[in-house]
């Protein structure tokens, strides 16, 4: 009895491995827009983007200081600029709590993949930056200026 406890265990800890790797794959439908958090350590930045957006493009990004977090211990960021003709509106960094905000809008059309921003940062300290997005903070319009409600995101 005790293996065979053991082994559901193990097949439960996997499946749940194997949902956390999935991300919001697993709970969205097939092709909805996925916002990417990608951390560089070699690159000193993080960059913003997205992959399967709207048929139209995606427009426009507004991240709540309170949804865009990292550790103020380990990095400061320094600068925010867009890529892809996206325009950054304006930005917010509060390096003593560990916060940031950014509103940028691409002024005609929209993209579907691509990099919408890039933040660049200092490294003050060893140990993991713990940059995350909270997704009901992050608010995205698509070309047509109508908000695009379904979409996740996933950190690295």
């Amino acid at each position: 009895m005790r293996e065979r406890m053991k082994s559901l265990l193990i097949v439960i800890g996997a499946f749940g491995c194997l949902a956390l790797l999935a991300g919001c794959a697993l709970i969205q439908p097939a092709g909805a827009l996925t916002l990417n958090v990608g951390y560089s350590e070699e690159s000193s930045s993080v960059q913003l983007s997205i992959t399967d957006g709207p048929e139209q493009g995606l427009s426009g990004i507004f991240i709540e200081a309170s949804a865009l977090r990292f550790d103020p211990s380990v990095i400061r960021l320094s600068s925010v600029h867009g890529s892809n003709d996206f325009a950054v509106l304006s930005h917010s960094f509060d390096n003593r709590n560990g916060e940031a905000s950014i509103v940028a809008v691409k002024a005609v059309g929209g993209i579907r993949n691509g990099v919408i921003a890039t933040l660049t940062f200092v490294r003050i300290d060893d140990g993991n930056p713990g940059i995350s997005v909270d997704p009901g903070g992050v608010h995205l319009l698509d070309a047509a200026d109508a908000p695009i409600e379904s979409f996740c995101v996933l950190s690295n």
